[in-house]
């Protein structure tokens, strides 16, 4: 399987995520594009330096359970990683270098 055919079954899992999540039925075109807001609930842990993910949910309430401590993003599904599971969370993968490049992570 080619990184590309991975990613593309990243982004389809994450749109459908989004549709389930949010009832909003929109295209997979226009879900790419579209800003979203994402969040990430912690306790306060530290991060592991080598990770190249941060992963965010859909969902705050979903996020509220990992911890208090809520961070809440708007980015493109089309610059994360996408998600790779249907149940639970529904995890979508943000790079750290673009929350880097934002300013959310050192």
């Amino acid at each position: 399987m080619r990184k590309d055919d991975v990613w593309n079954a990243g982004m389809n899992v994450a749109w459908q995520n989004y549709v389930e999540t949010t009832g909003k039925n929109i295209s997979l075109e226009e879900f790419m594009s579209t800003p979203i807001k994402m969040y990430r609930g912690t306790r306060g842990q530290t991060e592991i330096k080598s990770d190249v993910w941060v992963s965010f949910s859909l969902d705050k309430k979903i996020a509220e359970s990992f911890g208090d401590q809520i961070e809440e993003i708007t980015i493109r599904p089309m610059d994360t990683w996408g998600s790779y599971q249907t149940t639970a969370e529904g995890e979508i993968l943000v790079p750290k270098m673009w929350l880097k490049k934002k300013g959310l992570r050192n």
